[in-house]
């Protein structure tokens, strides 16, 4: 009797971790440098806030609890600062949070949308995109808020920054072609060079911590589909070809997973879930995460 109850316990809290996938939305998962811990936002309590998981899918801690949207996250210093946006001051502001010391600085303080962005790897500066005009730009600070300068404005959409793994160069994705395409830049502003070109859109994903490979969802098929390329542009490889559109392909430190997501309609609803893919594309699984309430 025991073994049958411990069973039907194992059983209700599978299908219970399968409903709450097919409930709530998850967003923009971000590996720790460990690869053990992973920052994500959710929808679950009818807003959108900030959580952290280890690797297993349990939920270590959440993060914000405002009524307000916290969502777009980033890690910051040593894994123990991270950052996000929040329009918690009326606009769309980067604030960073110690998660020891429980600490929340907002770094931009403007009146215009910051939201998306990225730590350079030592952790000094933070390269965000900027919308004002109607326009989005990208834009560079020190990890304090201070020093903010212009890094891509071209009149057209350019956002989703990804430091190179020597933080010589930012990667970006850009409309300035007609379609969205991917570029890089120096960190000071020179030698842009495009990546990828066409009509069909390819949108920015991230790098692999040893440089050579740029991940990425590429729209050359009937879905939007994860594909990867050398870093240079070359050697264009596309890994999934399932018929459910792909997002936001973060790729592990150890450069042997792929987080992502898979928005699948529930209910005549877009629900976004999280999957793991394996480097080469072979191996492709549901990430479940767990005792969401």
């Amino acid at each position: 009797m025991r073994l049958l109850a411990l069973s039907a316990l194992v059983l209700l809290t599978t299908m219970f971790n399968s409903f709450a996938q097919d409930r709530y939305n998850y967003h923009d998962g971000r590996w720790s440098s460990t690869g053990n811990e992973i920052l994500y936002y959710a929808d679950v309590d009818g807003d959108f806030d900030v959580y952290l998981a280890d690797i297993d899918g349990n939920i270590i801690d959440k993060i914000t609890s405002d009524s307000t949207y916290e969502g777009m996250p980033a890690w910051g210093l040593n894994d123990e600062v991270i950052s996000y946006s929040s329009n918690r001051s009326g606009n769309f502001d980067i604030y960073s949070f110690n998660l020891v010391t429980r600490e929340t600085k907002n770094l931009t303080n403007t009146e215009v949308f910051e939201g998306t962005h990225r730590w350079s790897p030592d952790k000094s500066k933070i390269a965000y995109e900027r919308k004002e005009n109607g326009n989005t730009d990208i834009h560079i600070m020190d990890s304090d808020g201070s020093n903010k300068r212009v890094l891509v404005a071209t009149g057209s959409n350019d956002f989703a920054p990804y430091w190179s793994e020597n933080g010589e160069y930012i990667f970006y994705q850009s409309s300035e072609s007609g379609s969205y395409q991917l570029y890089k830049i120096k960190n000071d502003g020179t030698d842009k060079e495009q990546l990828t070109f066409g009509e069909s859109h390819n949108l920015m994903g991230s790098i692999s911590k040893n440089g050579k490979y740029v991940f990425f969802i590429s729209f050359n098929s009937d879905y939007p589909q994860i594909s990867r390329m050398r870093s240079d542009g070359s050697e264009v490889i596309q890994l999934t070809s399932s018929s459910n559109r792909k997002a936001r392909a973060e790729v592990s430190p150890d450069g042997n997973l792929i987080l992502y997501n898979q928005i699948e309609t529930v209910e005549n609803k877009s629900v976004f879930k999280f999957r793991l893919l394996s480097e080469d594309g072979s191996s492709d699984t549901e990430f479940v995460l767990k005792n969401m309430r």
